[in-house]
């Protein structure tokens, strides 16, 4: 399977106002547009002769909405907090694991986390996959405008079968953690 990588471009300016749809089949109301700017993925191998343990792909991405509100200040906590429930909300909140039950296939945000590293209003979250299990994502995300927001995600697996604790003691997932800690932690704003 190809992933196709962006590189993000030392000194490259990127146009905020220049955000396209995410599509309709990722958020069906069309109310957020995005840009991409990078993306990566690091793979993980156990010890000799266990092969691929497990791996990261990590994104950063642009949103703002699709009609946007010019009485909404994303540099203010609450409304913040509230358009990141929106987005996950609008990105996330349509998919569903058992159309007969109306089950949600996701959970989130959980593990809500302020980052405190940053100038400007940021949080660190969660996002659950319910039944499966199969991944895990990780968003960092804060304001880089009065009306736009910079999305950090990462999305990590472990290479085996079962329940989340079972992964866990098969594969520690401390390495990939560990890997998106310190990616987090590097971040700097620049005016």
């Amino acid at each position: 399977m190809a992933i196709e990588q962006y590189q993000l471009v030392p000194g490259k300016l990127y146009d905020l106002n220049d955000l396209s749809s995410l599509g309709a089949d990722l958020v069906p109301s069309d109310s957020w547009k995005k840009l991409s700017i990078c993306s990566r993925e690091w793979a993980f191998y156990g010890p000799w002769r266990t092969g691929y343990q497990g791996g990261v792909f990590f994104s950063v991405r642009a949103l703002g909405l699709s009609d946007p509100n010019s009485a909404i200040n994303f540099l203010y906590p609450t409304a913040l907090e509230t358009d990141i429930h929106g987005f996950m909300t609008s990105y996330l909140g349509h998919a569903v694991y058992d159309k007969g039950m109306l089950a949600s296939y996701y959970k989130g945000p959980v593990n809500w986390v302020p980052v405190t590293t940053l100038p400007v209003p940021a949080v660190q979250f969660d996002i659950e996959e319910r039944y499966t299990s199969e991944s895990r994502d990780r968003y960092a995300s804060f304001p880089v405008a009065k009306n736009k927001l910079l999305s950090i995600c990462f999305n990590y697996r472990q290479n085996c079968v079962g329940r989340q604790e079972k992964k866990d003691s098969r594969i520690s997932p401390k390495p990939m953690l560990d890997l998106i800690e310190n990616v987090t932690s590097s971040i700097r704003l620049i005016p």
